[in-house]
Formats: structure tokens, sequence, C-alpha cells
């Protein structure tokens, strides 16, 4: 992923690099002729050319800077940008399978990571630079003197690479014992309200989960910042240890003007030297954040502005033979979707039915295409679907799940922001205009009760004027009045516009609002149609009774 990035941004790079490099020459010169005066005299000190060289190295410098702040930006944006596209390209099955808590923990913790290690980039740059360069003047100074200092820092060196290796390691424990903490964390937030009715429970997850887990993270951390201490100090106490090496070797290999020159150069470096040596650090955590990341399996970034398929045209998508399977958590055997046959047809009304773990949602995750069948094809009049028109197929449909999320912004069926009108009159119809208005194409409020939300989600996805509506246990958290307004009026209202409705329901008394019943039992499907009599008004009479 660095190299990526670094493709990515290499003319600012290169541009970063060359006025680096420049103000690091700059510095030397200026080390160039303090030599100089020390060994021929200051009487031969030239202000006039330490002045200029020291503006120039001034103006380099903030130059530098400018294109390095530039660069860590545009890096630290790019990467999130592409976090972020990449899981907007994952199939919901590998989402589903990493986990949301694994997700959010990505999202907020390795991406400031990574935005970190990309925006400080520029400046190990710099001081590497600086380094060599500084290192080359030493070299051309004494080489023997250079021999004694290259030795001593490839000792250093060896220790920090030790110390930066332990930090990976405990890095990685960190990370991963921070997934654990945000898990249990969910957990007291999901589920609040049952702890706060069941003290009992709330005692247990206390003292067997957040308090244990808090404490696992926290003496991970206080070890992580204890090896990162020691590296810090260990670091500022080999710039010492090296200034006394080379005092030493000074006595037999180099005069004094030498050595004291070494002295000075070694004392400027010691700030990029540490600087350098906490990035490598820094990097290492990186690596363990793209090592989350990967394993994620998330795919390739796509571009959301270039992604909007059309839907097709269509009047029927039949399963054939369609099977699903896959290993419920703490089951040894898997459970098996199907066979399914079935058809749902344009402008009809299908109702899901069965229990609890029956595969309703599984189901509905088929004809969503979210999950890819086991065996079996899907049909569109016909046309078995595929990766190419999936795309299109999915954009049939309006959805309103039992988990969902209420977007304020409100779209039309152009894909841009809706009509506040026509957003309003929705409201109204769903009862909902006195507690929520629109304002520049978004709800003003979703600070509402359940059953509210579900209303709010359903006008909006009425004002995208989908083909089809899949509805999970939409009715679930009405009241009596607006379940009965849902099931008499606005299935028969959205049936009269030429919708297709498919609605997991356990309300048994109003089966006769659906043109089909489809009944799961232990993974099993059984058409179940209602009956005639039972149905609602024709579309002809609701249409009138709209107009009225």
């Amino acid at each position: 992923m660095f190299t990526y990035f670094a493709k990515k941004l290499s003319g600012l790079l290169a541009l970063a690099t060359i006025s680096s490099s420049l103000s690091a020459l700059l510095a030397v010169s200026l080390f160039v002729m303090i030599s100089r005066a020390r060994t021929a005299g200051l009487q031969d000190f030239d202000l006039l050319r330490y002045g200029v060289t020291w503006l120039l190295l001034l103006t380099t410098s903030i130059g530098a800077s400018r294109l390095l702040s530039l660069l860590s930006a545009k890096a630290v944006y790019k990467i999130r940008t592409s976090l972020i596209r990449r899981i907007l390209g994952t199939s919901y099955e590998k989402l589903e399978r990493a986990g949301s808590p694994r997700l959010y923990n990505v999202l907020t913790n390795d991406v400031a990571i990574l935005s970190n290690a990309f925006s400080d980039l520029p400046t190990f740059v710099f001081n590497l630079i600086l380094l060599v360069s500084c290192l080359s003047f030493l070299a051309f100074l004494s080489l023997k003197l250079f021999l004694v200092l290259a030795l001593a820092i490839g000792g250093a060196f060896l220790v920090s690479k030790t110390l930066i290796r332990r930090l990976g390691r405990l890095g990685a424990k960190l990370r991963d014992n921070q997934d654990r903490a945000v898990e249990a964390y969910r957990g007291m937030l999901d589920g609040s309200a049952q702890l706060t009715v069941d003290e009992a429970r709330k005692s247990f997850y206390y003292q067997h989960d957040l308090e244990p887990q808090a404490k696992t993270l926290g003496d991970a951390e206080i070890t992580y910042r204890f090896y990162s201490d020691i590296n810090r100090i260990v670091t500022v106490a080999q710039i010492f240890l090296l200034l006394g090496i080379m005092m030493e070797a000074g006595r037999y290999l180099g005069d004094q003007a030498i050595v004291m020159t070494y002295a000075l150069v070694i004392t400027y470096c010691a700030s990029p030297f540490a600087n350098v040596v906490n990035l490598l650090q820094l990097f290492s955590n990186a690596r363990v954040s793209l090592g989350k990341i990967d394993s994620l399996q998330i795919d390739t970034e796509i571009d959301p502005e270039l992604s909007v398929a059309a839907p097709p045209a269509w009047n029927s998508i039949r399963f054939s033979q369609v099977e699903y399977s896959y290993r419920k958590e703490g089951s040894e055997t898997p459970f098996v979707l199907g066979p399914i046959d079935l058809d749902i047809r344009k402008g009809e009304v299908t109702f899901i039915t069965g229990g609890n773990g029956s595969g309703k949602s599984t189901f509905i995750k088929l004809l969503l295409a979210l999950h890819e069948p086991s065996g079996g094809t899907v049909y569109i009049d016909g046309t078995p679907l595929d990766p190419a028109s999936r795309d299109g197929y999915r954009a049939l449909f309006a959805i309103v799940l039992s988990e969902f999320y209420l977007f304020k912004q409100v779209l039309g069926a152009d894909g841009k922001a809706a009509a506040n009108a026509d957003v309003e009159h929705l409201l109204d119809r769903f009862g909902l205009g006195s507690v929520v208005r629109m304002a520049n194409g978004a709800f003003d409020t979703v600070r509402l009760s359940q059953g509210q939300k579900k209303r709010l989600a359903l006008v909006a996805a009425v004002a995208q004027d989908k083909d089809i509506y899949v509805l999970d246990e939409w009715a679930a958290d009405q009241d009596p009045h607006y379940r009965k307004t849902f099931y008499e009026d606005i299935i028969p209202w959205l049936k009269a516009k030429g919708k297709t409705i498919v609605a997991v329901t356990h309300d048994d008394r109003y089966f006769g609002a659906a043109d089909h019943r489809l009944n799961f039992e232990a993974g099993r499907v059984r058409n179940d149609s209602a009956s005639p009599a039972a149905r609602v008004d024709t579309a002809a009479q609701l249409l009138s009774k709209t107009a009225a």
C-alpha cells in the first residue's frame, strides 16, 4: 500500500525530495564553512557568503516544509478515501464475515495510524536525506573517524531495530485487545436496555467481560508505552555514547579541529536521528495496521461516482434449485437453505413467513444478491443473473431491513437530492408530517421512535421510486392502528402504482393482503397462495380512493 500511494503522489514526492535534499546540502555547506574557519582561522571566515547560504537554507526549508505539508495532507486524504472506496466495493458477505466491530476499529484506529505514518513520511525523507548528507560530509573530513562512527551507528541501529521489532509484536497484541474491547463496548451499548432491566446480567457482564477486557487492554497499553519510552530513551543515550566514542577515537585518529567538527555535526544530527528512529517505530505500527486491513480481505477500491447501474426491464425473477449453506455460530453442522424454486412477478405482493432460524433472512439476502447461491440459478426474465448484471439487478430494489441505518438525505428517482415538496407529501401520507419536515433535501430530524424511523425509512425508499420493495418485519414496531394502515392502505397503494412488494411478516391476520405467501421451515419453502376473497381492494378502486 505504501508503494501504491507513493506512485499516486510521485510528482509531489519528487519535488519534496529535491527541496529537502537542497536544504540538507545547504546545511552541510554551513558546516563546511565553520570547519574551514576552525582550520584556517577566523580571519578567513566569509560572513557575507555564510549569510547568503543561511538565507537560502531558510528559504528552501520553508519551501520544503510547504511541499511536505501538502504531501502529507494529500496522502492522508488518499488513504482515507481509498479505504472507504475499498469497503464500498467489498461484497456484503465479506463485510458480514469481518464484523462491524473490526471494521469500525480499522476505520478509526488503523486509519489514524496509517494517516500519521503517511503524514510523517515526508519528514522521515527530509531527516534521512539530512543524515546522509551530514554523514557524507564527515566521511569526507576523515575516513578513519567515519569508519569508527559507522560501526558505532551500526551497533546503535541494531539495538533500535531489536526494540522496534519488539514494539511491532506488542503493537499487534495491542490491536487484538482493541478489537476485543470494541466488541465488549458494542455489547454494552447495543444491549443497554437488557443491562438496565437485568441487574444480574449487568453485574455479570461487567465482572466477566468489560472489567477484565479493560484491564487486559490497559496492561497491553502500559507494556507498549514502556517499550516505546525505552526506545526513545535509548535513542537519546546513543547520541551521547557516539560523542564519547568519537572523542576517544579522535585522540588517536584525527586532529582536534576535525574531532570538534564531528562533535558539532553529531550534536546537530541528534534530533534528525531520533526522529528517524521514532518514525521507524511508527512505520512498524503502520505495518500492523496494514496487516489488520489485509486480514479483512476487502476488495479493490471502486469509484462510487461511476458505479451507478441502470435497472433492467423485467417481469419476473425466478429461483431455480437455488441453495445456500453456511455454518451457524456454535453449530457443528451447516444450515442449508433450499433447494428453492419460486417466482417473484412484477406488480405482485409476496409475504415471507416462518419461524426464527427458518431461512427467511437468508432468502432475502439471496433475493437482494447480497449472498451468492451455493447452488442453482437466479433468472431475470429467463436470463441468468451473473456478476456483470448484478449491479443493475440490485438497482431494482428499495429495502427496509430489520437492521437498517436511517440516512437523513433523501434521494429521488434520478439518484439526486429529492425535492422537498415531493417528500413532504409522502411524510403527510405516512403520518409523519407533524414531526418531520424537509430541509435542503434531507429530513430535519431522525430522532424518533423505532416505528416512526421505519416509516421514515419507507418514505425515503418510496421517494426513490424503485420497482421492488423488500421489507423485513416492517410492521413489527408499528402500533395496531398503523399496522392496519400498512396492510390495508400502504401495500395496496404501492401495488396500485405497479410496485412489487416482498415483505417478511408474522401478522397472520393480514395474510390476505398478499398474492402469494412463502412459508419457510427449516430451510425449506412452501408456496401458500392467499385466498382471493380475502384480498384488499383492486388497483382501480385504490386509484379512485387516492384521487379522492
